[in-house]
């Protein structure tokens, strides 16, 4: 075509113009508009429910981890009381011990004054005591040992003693023995 200046509109030849529907052209620009449209609606909705999803998931991490915080609180704060009670119990046992050792040795106090009181042996008497029969017992134990071991001595001495004489006396009735019969047949002979 050739171009037109701004004064010949009316000379130009007005090109015909078919309804949109009717344009092949317009009918598949608006199909994709459309299509282009509907893509988007779906990519939103899409984008949309995966936020939705993410923002879950979030709270629930959230959630989660506020739940770890508040269980590792009380389970910190029970541990911090057990330990207390522990040390607390520890302490009344402790104050529990030192008043009945207390007590025994008031108790004992009382008991070597009344022995005290009644003639009775102090405790280093009895302690005394105590170390004399412990020495006499070792004493009498090594006398014991002492005597079992003469005793030995003694015996073996008496059996070797025996034995010797034993041995002497069959010695002796051998010589007898082979003096009479050295004597036996001279006899024999004569007669």
């Amino acid at each position: 075509m050739v171009k037109k200046k701004a004064g010949d509109k009316k000379d130009a030849p007005v090109p015909a113009t078919k309804p949109a529907e009717e344009d092949p052209r317009m009918k598949a620009r608006d199909e994709a508009i459309q299509k282009k449209k509907e893509a988007d609606e779906k990519v939103k909705a899409e984008q949309d429910e995966a936020r939705n999803k993410m923002e879950e998931m979030k709270k629930r991490r959230e959630e989660s981890a506020k739940q770890k915080e508040e269980d590792a609180k009380k389970s910190k704060e029970e541990a911090e009381l057990k330990r207390r009670q522990s040390i607390a119990d520890k302490k009344q046992a402790e104050e529990d011990a030192n008043n009945k050792a207390e007590q025994a040795l008031l108790k004992a106090k009382e008991d070597r004054k009344i022995e005290i009181e009644k003639g009775m042996k102090t405790q280093l008497e009895e302690k005394q005591d105590v170390a004399a029969q412990k020495k006499m017992s070792e004493d009498t134990e090594k006398d014991k040992q002492r005597a079992l071991d003469e005793a030995k001595k003694q015996g073996e001495e008496a059996l070797k003693q025996k034995l010797k004489d034993e041995a002497g006396k069959r010695n002796k009735k051998s010589r007898l023995k082979s003096l009479k019969m050295k004597k036996k047949p001279e006899g024999k002979l004569k007669t």
